[in-house]
């Protein structure tokens, strides 16, 4: 947790608006939707970890509006109960389908893993990269 916290932007949750509630686990085809739909005019990827346990992080995608406040339409008012860190805005080719979103997700994923653990820990663990 430390580390997200040093390197990572914590995104103003005063700049968050309700997004929909679908908490089905497809954050990154959520973002997308919201894009395509013209919902949305953007989409961040960010680690989210839980203002009430700090053990709880999970890779994540949210929408920017176009008045510039972020949504997340996976979570919807649930938001509340996670900080926000920015990864970083998706240029629109990293989204132009659920390909290469996806791969984006599974990249982070890997990253964060190989960050945080080592090839014998994630073994005896039996921890994979979908883990996050």
């Amino acid at each position: 947790m430390q580390y997200v916290s040093i390197n990572y932007q914590k995104l103003d949750e005063n700049r968050f608006v309700l997004g929909k509630l679908l908490y089905n686990y497809k954050c990154h085809l959520n973002a997308v939707q919201s894009v395509r739909e013209e919902k949305s005019r953007g989409i961040y990827l960010c680690i989210l970890t839980s203002k009430k346990d700090w053990k709880e992080v999970f890779i994540h995608f949210i929408n920017k509006t176009s008045w510039n406040k972020f949504q997340d339409n996976t979570l919807g008012f649930t938001y509340e109960d996670f900080d926000y860190y920015l990864i970083k805005e998706l240029d629109e080719k990293e989204y132009a389908d659920s390909a290469s979103v996806r791969i984006i997700l599974e990249d982070t994923r890997r990253m964060l893993m190989d960050l945080f653990s080592n090839k014998f820990i994630r073994k005896i663990l039996k921890i994979d990269n979908t883990f996050i």
